[in-house]
């Protein structure tokens, strides 16, 4: 049975944009094949003594994301309330969690920002 790969890093760095050709892997280094090359949490079969690499690329661009709730006291977000550096052209995951007596209405943004709903 394949066993799971998985990176601690994978919040800080991104992968560049590229699909498989057909939706067959690559095989690594040595005797072992790849579910997934460009995903960070993947399987591998491993045929004979493997070397797997995990390789990282820097992210180019960063911006600050600056999370809020209205009124004060009617939940809360994760991430929290507060800000953080985020990538640039990434979709970055939130959620907004509502105090008791409260119900969530809607995502405001700024200039520059964009929201996807969520799958």
């Amino acid at each position: 049975m394949p066993r799971p790969i998985a990176t601690s890093e994978s919040k800080r760095f991104r992968y560049p944009d590229t699909t498989l050709k057909n939706g067959v892997s690559r095989p690594a280094l040595g005797g072992a094949s790849i579910e997934d090359v460009y995903n960070a949490n993947t399987s591998i079969a491993i045929h004979d003594e493997t070397k797997v690499t995990a390789n990282f690329a820097q992210i180019d661009k960063t911006a600050t994301l600056t999370m809020a709730i209205t009124p004060d006291n009617s939940g809360t977000t994760d991430p929290v309330v507060g800000t953080l550096t985020v990538p640039v052209d990434a979709y970055t995951q939130i959620q907004a969690i509502p105090a008791d007596g409260y119900f969530f209405e809607k995502w405001t943004v700024t200039d520059g920002a964009k929201i996807k709903d969520s799958l």
